[in-house]
C-alpha cells in the first residue's frame, strides 16, 4: 500500500511538473507572439514618419531647407524658416499619432497616455483598434470598447498603445521614436529610435 501510494505521489508531481511546463510554454508563446506584434508595430511608424519628411522633399524641392519637417504640407514653408514655436505646421518636439488622408501621413499631437495596470488605463489617444478588414488603425473608431478575443478578431480594441515622440537633436536633426505599450501580465513595451534629417539641404 505504500509503495503504490509513493508511485501515485510520483506519478501525480509528473504529471503537475508537465501541465506547469505546457502552461508556461503557452505564455511563452503568448508573450513572444505580442512582442512580435510590438516592434512590428513600431517598425511600422517609424517608416510612416520619415515618409512625411521624404514626401516634404518631393512636394517643396524648391526648398527642402525649410520644408523638410512641416507637418501639414503647407507652401507657406518656402522661403521663411518656419518656426517650431507655438506652431501647428511644425513637427516639434512632443507625442503624436499617425493619420493617413487622401494618401498623405500627418502626425496629429494628442496628449500623453494613462498607462495602468488595469484594462480603464488603456482607453487614450494612443489606443490601437483592429478595423472590420483585420488591419491595426488609431484613427476613426474611439467608440470601439470590445476587447478583442480568439472570437472577435476585427472590430474592437487591441491591447496595444502605440505613440510617435519627436526630439530635436540639432538643427536639422530629429530623434524619432516609437513607443508601443501593452499588458501581458505585467506592464510592457517597446521602443525603437531613429534619427531622421535633412541631409538634402546640404546639396
Amino acid at each position: 500500500m505504500i509503495e503504490l501510494m509513493a508511485v501515485l505521489a510520483i506519478m501525480w508531481m509528473g504529471i503537475a511538473a508537465m501541465l506547469a511546463t505546457i502552461g508556461w510554454g503557452i505564455d511563452y508563446a503568448h508573450d513572444t507572439e505580442d512582442n512580435i506584434k510590438a516592434i512590428n508595430l513600431a517598425r511600422e511608424w517609424i517608416e510612416w514618419t520619415i515618409n512625411i519628411r521624404d514626401t516634404n522633399w518631393l512636394r517643396f524641392s524648391s526648398d527642402v531647407k525649410n520644408c523638410w519637417r512641416i507637418l501639414n504640407y503647407q507652401w507657406s514653408c518656402i522661403g521663411s524658416l518656419v518656426s517650431q514655436t507655438n506652431n501647428p505646421l511644425y513637427m516639434s518636439s512632443g507625442s503624436y499619432i499617425l493619420y493617413s488622408q487622401n494618401g498623405l501621413w500627418f502626425l496629429s499631437g494628442t496628449s500623453s497616455p494613462n498607462f495602468s495596470s488595469n484594462w480603464s488605463g488603456y482607453k487614450t489617444n494612443f489606443q490601437t483598434y483592429f478595423d472590420t478588414g483585420g488591419y491595426f488603425t488609431q484613427t476613426g473608431w474611439s467608440s470601439w470598447w470590445a476587447l478583442c478575443t480568439s472570437k472577435t478578431g476585427t472590430g474592437c480594441t487591441t491591447t496595444f498603445t502605440r505613440e510617435i515622440q519627436v526630439a530635436e537633436i540639432n538643427t536639422g536633426t530629429l530623434q524619432i521614436s516609437s513607443i508601443v505599450r501593452w499588458i501581458e501580465k505585467r506592464p510592457r513595451q517597446v521602443i525603437l529610435n531613429s534619427t531622421v534629417t535633412n541631409w538634402k539641404s546640404n546639396f
